[in-house]
């Protein structure tokens, strides 16, 4: 589609989940296709993880397809097994949308923000969307890009600050009360 360098389809091994729920992740098109079982009525992340260590570099093209309700999302994350730093981008039933940087306790226990923004409009929340963390050796940095040349740094925190990540992934937030979908289109981790 002529977005962004072709860094790769996301890699067909090496990948866990949390517990999913009803909602389910599978390899489709050439990517994976998370579907969001929209039953959820709090804070529930649903993830599709692979290792994670100082040093690297995770990239990701993922593709919404959010509804617009309050807190209806898509995100990266980084993990210990059992807490989770998310970054995060969604949309709310105004059709406005934000991005943030937020610790979880666990899948279903929000901390708090380290950072949240709001802006932009639904339509372009809608098209492709690049996100990445890079772990530095020092810091954890999280940046975005609208074609994934260009990198703008949203957040940066101590790479043990809250979590020592093992591991990196992507999700849905299934908290909205109603199913929407989400794929990962490429992605690469080194």
């Amino acid at each position: 589609d002529g977005v962004g360098p072709i860094i790769g389809e996301p890699p067909t091994t090496g990948w866990s989940t949390n517990t999913l729920g009803g909602s389910t992740v599978v390899a489709d098109k050439g990517g994976y296709l998370f579907t969001s079982s929209g039953a959820g009525a709090s804070e529930t992340l649903r993830c599709q993880l692979r290792a994670f260590a100082s040093g690297q570099t995770a990239t990701f093209r993922i593709q919404p397809n959010l509804p617009m309700l309050n807190n209806a999302s898509v995100f990266i994350t980084v993990s210990d097994g059992t807490k989770f730093v998310q970054f995060y981008w969604q949309v709310s039933g105004s059709g406005v949308q934000s991005y943030a940087c937020s610790k979880f306790n666990t899948a279903t226990s929000w901390n708090s923000d380290y950072l949240a923004a709001q802006g932009g409009s639904w339509a372009q929340l809608m098209s492709a969307q690049w996100m990445r963390v890079r772990d530095d050796g020092t810091n954890r940095n999280f940046e975005l890009s609208v074609n994934g040349l260009d990198w703008t740094l949203f957040h940066q925190h101590s790479r043990t600050d809250f979590l020592t990540a093992t591991q990196v992934g992507w999700g849905v937030n299934d908290s909205v009360n109603r199913a929407f979908t989400a794929r990962l289109r490429q992605c690469t981790v080194a």
